[in-house]
């Protein structure tokens, strides 16, 4: 059952990330983000937006489900896995969850909205992926699980690859604002530079 599960995760995870690949190399038929409805093929790629949406939710949630079938599997000590698990596991969760409030549903699912540079939007430009790559391989530890491990990593290319996809979008929109802005924050996670 297990290996089952970890096929469909890096099945899943495998599909989404050619999403964004083509939305990169393709950006006049992009995927991600969401295309508005003046643009070509706008329904069919709107609806293949939704659907790598939900692929992304089904393979974080198969992820975290194989971490706990396969639980014990790593063999790591169980205070260290237990400690950095958990660290990575709640400083993930809070630190994406304050990030989705702060950008709100709407903009957090790739619609158009002024430029965020308040809250986490000041340590990163993509505390949502930076605290779900937290989640999905902390509880992999606090499972010592391998499979969950690996899984997570797969899923994790996603959020890796997904700013890649979209900053052009945003310099796009929202021009020297966003330029300025990328000089400031670091893509995944640092103490912003001054200057």
């Amino acid at each position: 059952m297990s290996h089952l599960v970890f096929f469909a995760v890096v099945g899943s995870a495998s599909a989404v990330v050619a999403s964004l690949v083509f939305s990169i190399v393709q950006p006049s038929m992009r995927v991600w983000p969401s295309p508005p409805r003046n643009e070509p093929a706008w329904r069919v790629r709107h609806v293949l937006n939704r659907v790598t949406g939900v692929l992304v939710a089904l393979a974080g949630v198969g992820a975290l489900g194989l971490a706990l079938l396969d639980r014990g599997s790593l063999q790591l000590p169980t205070g260290s896995a237990l400690l950095v698990g958990t660290v990575l596991f709640v400083s993930g969760a809070v630190f994406g969850l304050w990030g989705y409030v702060q950008l709100g549903p709407a903009a957090s699912q790739g619609a158009l909205a002024p430029l965020e540079a308040s809250g986490p939007y000041r340590f990163s430009r993509n505390p949502q992926y930076v605290g779900a790559i937290g989640v999905l391989l902390g509880f992999g530890l606090l499972c010592s699980s391998k499979l969950g491990l690996l899984a997570g990593a797969a899923c994790s290319i996603w959020f890796l690859t997904a700013p890649f996809a979209e900053e052009p979008w945003l310099r796009e929109q929202l021009g020297s604002r966003y330029n300025d802005y990328v000089l400031s924050v670091p893509r995944f996670l640092a103490f912003p530079r001054r200057g």
